[in-house]
């Protein structure tokens, strides 16, 4: 079993960073602002006001595209360097 650490911190900043951030909500136990800051975040559409924003939509899609594209041209070719960490029996963790 290994660990995409790429996608994972990606996945992390989309839902723990910013002013407004669907974990901070969560960690308060409101659910219905957790499901609206997700929606911002991950559709760019805010529920509360029906309207779409293209600013809410950079602060969750772009994190996650760049942990993605970093895990794909980093850690496969034309880099390779899973190949190097698997070779050198790192465990776990992969880019």
């Amino acid at each position: 079993m290994t660990i995409p650490v790429a996608p994972i911190i990606g996945v992390g900043t989309a839902l723990a960073a910013g002013q407004y951030s669907p974990l901070e909500s969560a960690l308060r136990g409101d659910w219905n602002t957790t499901l609206i800051r997700l929606s911002r975040r991950l559709t760019g559409y805010d529920p509360s006001t029906g309207r779409w924003d293209w600013n809410n939509l950079l602060q969750g899609l772009v994190p996650i595209a760049a942990g993605l594209l970093i895990h794909k041209f980093v850690g496969g070719s034309p880099l390779n360097l899973n190949r190097i960490l698997a070779q050198h029996k790192i465990p776990l963790i992969r880019i």
